[in-house]
């Protein structure tokens, strides 16, 4: 080997195991990138949250001041009816609810 291809190797020894000590060394560069892949999830699962927060922000404050809000919910959510409603409970056929096989 001439005294070039040593200069080249010595060069390229010198440039690539900082290198490699860089990205493998004591992990520094892999936990680098886990801590941002981590870091966006944590701010990815905020918004998230922040946008839930809003909208039940948007529903305590219809709870407190819509009455039609409040009258939807205790309807849909407790079940529950007005003070002059009447409920009527139909039961289809029985055949129409039979199982095939029964019939």
């Amino acid at each position: 080997m001439d005294a070039r291809a040593k200069k080249k190797y010595a060069i390229a020894g010198l440039v690539l195991v900082p290198a490699l000590w860089g990205v493998f060394g004591d992990k520094e560069l892999l936990d680098l990138f886990r801590a941002r892949k981590e870091r966006d999830n944590v701010l990815a699962e905020v918004k998230a949250i922040e946008a839930e927060n809003a909208g039940l922000e948007e529903k305590l404050r219809l709870l407190k001041t819509d009455k039609r809000y409040i009258a939807r919910v205790a309807r849909t959510d407790l079940g529950m009816i007005g003070k002059d409603e009447i409920i009527y409970k139909i039961d289809a056929p029985a055949s129409a609810t039979a199982p095939a096989a029964a019939r």
